[in-house]
Order: C-alpha cells, then sequence, then structure tokens
C-alpha cells in the first residue's frame, strides 16, 4: 500500500490527474454542448448538418497527414533537442501544406452534394473548408505540450478549448444557425492553439525553431511522413470499426427503434472510453524511453502499464454492471427501461475492458515503429466484424451486434499479443538510422 501511495503521489506531481480533469472537462463540455445545440436547431437543419460533419469526419485522421502523431514518436526518442527542432520544423510545414489535398476533397464531396441536389449540406462543407488548418496547429502545439511532458500546461489548454467550443456553441448556434456552429469549431481551436502558443513562447520554442533546428536528411523526412501517414489510415480504420454495428442494424432490421436503443447502450462505454485514453496520454512519452533502452526493459514497463489498465478499467466496468439495471434509465429516461437494453449495456461494457488492453496493445505496436501490422490487424478485424454482424444480427438483433463486437474486439486483442510476444523474442538488433546512411 505504501508503494502505490508514493506512486499515485509520483503520477499527481507528473501531471496524471491534471489530465483526467481535463478530459472530464472536455467530456462534460462535449456532452452539454451537444444538448443545447440540439435544442436549439430543429430536427432538418440538424439532420443536414449531421450529414455534412459525418462526410467530414471521415477525413479528420488525416488533418496534417499524421504528422503530429510522427512528431510525438519521434520526438518522444533519445535525440538531441535541435534534430527535435527540426522534426518539428519539418512537420509542421509539411502537414499544414498537405492540408491543401483535404481542401480539396472537401470541395469535391460538395461538388457532388450540390449535384445531388443536397444544397445545403455543400454549403456547410464548403464553410468547413478550412477547418483541418486551424484543427492541425492546435493538435500540433498540444503535442509539443505532451512531448514535452508539460500535462498541467496541456490539460489547461485542452479546457480552454473546450469550454470555448461549449460557449461559442450556444451563442453561435443561437444568433446563426448551422454556419454559427461551424464558426465556433474555428474559434474554439484558434483558443486552443493561442494559449497552447503562448506556454511554448514562454519556453522559446519557436525562436528555437529558426535558430537551433538541424536539417533532416530526405531518407529520414521520408521515414517521418510514412509513419504518420500509416498511423493516419491506421487510424481511418478503426474509426470505421465504430460504425460498422449502427450501419449493419440500420441495413438488416431498419428499425429505429432498435438503433436508438442501441446507441443509448453504447453511450456510456464509449464515453468512459477517454480513460484509457488518458492514461496513454501520460503514458505515451515514458513508453518511447522505455523502449528507447531496450526491447525487454520496454516489455517489463508494459507489463506494469497492464496492472494499471486492468486496475483503473476493471473498476469502472465493475461500477457499470452493478449499476446497469438504474442507470441507463436514469440518464436517457423510461423509454430505455427493459432488460434487453440493460443486457447489451452489459456486453458492451466487457468490450470496454476489452477494448482498453487493445488500445495500450495498439500503442504498444505504435511505440515500436510497427504500425503496418497495426493496420493488417485493423482492416483484417473489419472485415471479420462485418461478416459476424451479418450472421449475428439476423439472429439475435441488437445484441447479435454486441456479442460479434466483443468477439472481434477479443480477436485482434488476442492477436496483437501474439505478435508482441513474438516482437519480444526477437533478437534485439540496432536498426539502421536513416540520418547515418
Amino acid at each position: 500500500m505504501k508503494k502505490l501511495f508514493l506512486k499515485i503521489k509520483e503520477f499527481a506531481k507528473d501531471g496524471l490527474f491534471h489530465i483526467f480533469g481535463g478530459s472530464i472537462v472536455s467530456k462534460v463540455a462535449g456532452v452539454l454542448s451537444t444538448f443545447f445545440v440540439i435544442r436549439q436547431l430543429d430536427k432538418v437543419a440538424y439532420g443536414e448538418y449531421v450529414s455534412a460533419n459525418n462526410l467530414f469526419s471521415y477525413l479528420t485522421t488525416f488533418v496534417g497527414l499524421g504528422l503530429a502523431n510522427a512528431a510525438l514518436q519521434y520526438c518522444s526518442e533519445k535525440i538531441s533537442q535541435p534534430k527535435k527542432n527540426g522534426i518539428h520544423s519539418y512537420s509542421l510545414w509539411f502537414g499544414s501544406v498537405s492540408n491543401l489535398l483535404l481542401v480539396a476533397v472537401i470541395f469535391g464531396m460538395a461538388f457532388v452534394k450540390r449535384a445531388m441536389g443536397d444544397h445545403t449540406e455543400a454549403y456547410y462543407l464548403m464553410l468547413m473548408s478550412g477547418l483541418p488548418f486551424v484543427m492541425y496547429l492546435h493538435t500540433y502545439l498540444q503535442i509539443v505540450l505532451r512531448i514535452d511532458l508539460r500535462n498541467k500546461e496541456f490539460s489547461f489548454s485542452s479546457m480552454v478549448y473546450s469550454v470555448a467550443m461549449l460557449v461559442g456553441n450556444v451563442v453561435m448556434t443561437h444568433f446563426f444557425g448551422v454556419p454559427g456552429l461551424i464558426v465556433s469549431t474555428y474559434i474554439a481551436n484558434v483558443f486552443g492553439a493561442v494559449n497552447s502558443a503562448f506556454f511554448l513562447r514562454k519556453q522559446r520554442f519557436f525562436g528555437a525553431l529558426r535558430k537551433n533546428r538541424e536539417a533532416l536528411t530526405p531518407s529520414y523526412r521520408k521515414e517521418i511522413t510514412n509513419y504518420g501517414f500509416i498511423y493516419a489510415f491506421t487510424g481511418f480504420s478503426s474509426m470505421m470499426l465504430l460504425l460498422l454495428d449502427v450501419t449493419c442494424l440500420d441495413l438488416i432490421l431498419n428499425d429505429p427503434s432498435v438503433l436508438a436503443d442501441y446507441k443509448v447502450a453504447t453511450t456510456i462505454p464509449t464515453a468512459c472510453a477517454f480513460v484509457p485514453s488518458c492514461l496513454l496520454v501520460y503514458f505515451y512519452p515514458k513508453m518511447v524511453k522505455a523502449f528507447g533502452e531496450g526491447r525487454q526493459n520496454g516489455r517489463r514497463y508494459v507489463g506494469q502499464l497492464m496492472k494499471v489498465f486492468l486496475l483503473v478499467n476493471g473498476g469502472i466496468f465493475v461500477l457499470m454492471v452493478l449499476a446497469s439495471p438504474i442507470l441507463i434509465p436514469l440518464a436517457f429516461g423510461s423509454q430505455y427501461k427493459g432488460v434487453e437494453i440493460t443486457l447489451v449495456f452489459c456486453v458492451l461494457c466487457v468490450n470496454y475492458l476489452v477494448h482498453a488492453v487493445q488500445m495500450l496493445y495498439n500503442h504498444v505496436l505504435a511505440v515500436v515503429k510497427r504500425l503496418k501490422a497495426n493496420l493488417v490487424l485493423s482492416l483484417a478485424s473489419g472485415g471479420v466484424k462485418i461478416l459476424l454482424n451479418m450472421v449475428m444480427i439476423t439472429w439475435l438483433g441488437s445484441m447479435g451486434a454486441a456479442i460479434s463486437t466483443v468477439a472481434v474486439t477479443c480477436l485482434i486483442t488476442g492477436l496483437y499479443m501474439i505478435y508482441l510476444h513474438r516482437f519480444y523474442k526477437q533478437p534485439e538488433v540496432a536498426e539502421a538510422n536513416p540520418e547515418e546512411e
């Protein structure tokens, strides 16, 4: 107990609970924002916004071609500060320029929508076309704070962004409708970026980018770009997995009430996913450093993290299951009270726990730069999930969708474990450094 107390004290001093606090504020602000926005917009207007925003959301993982995450990986390794500055300079510049490709895709989607007669949705997409630039700047500056382990400043910046989004959404939607809602997204990202820039300016970050940066070789720039793109595409495939259940339920059953029940059953376990995400935000740079000291040292560190993940997420799982008979009707109303929805919720709580472990293994593969394996496993699990959904939903309805979700999550987690077990057993050979080639 003494060791546990000292470890918790160390995590608190390092800013872990600031990260959790910032994430909680972000989640609460997001829920309140959605509630107020839906109340202020009529159903048709909100439906048109959802349609346009869903199309835009498919592109969000490709903002900056994933170079922000590439910088998080490479700058968390043991390299010189001038080299870190070179990576930041390249990633900021090339990632921003690459967003022009996303703008072209958004314009293309808007053109298609307009040709189909959906003029309002096309207009909304056009308004969103500049979002990749401000989103990337905000995300990148926050990641710089993460790399430098400035967790308190990172959390404060996240809260500034979330509060700005909440206030902006409520005020701008009230006066300008959906266009105001889109503009408020620009405002919130700018607020978050400016706040992060304020902290970084005090560290002389921007001056160092100009005066103290190492030029990167073409091969090293290519390595970083490839890492970022594969990371982005892997994120895209993971996002697609989240959409398959509802899509298959809609195609097979075509029953809005079943979709509503299933969506409600997924809401709380999905919202709680911020807990393993927060843990990974805090531990990722430390995990990179652990593997930098040797494969077996990294393995030991992952084993220690697994205990933390099982303790924290296991506790949340138990609480959700025990509270399930009253939690759903209390949160969403008596119309969602029943044995079937409670059972679906409990199955999805199991998925929450397994998925938390999967997230850890997923990030371990990113740390050891095995993103192609990550991508192949994600795509393969997507194919398996489609087939399972088709069979299980026809047989068991929404419960079939929940069971197939747990089955696929267990499958991919098991494959991660097997792959990493084989990786740990491989002889540790020094990898070629592109800078030295």
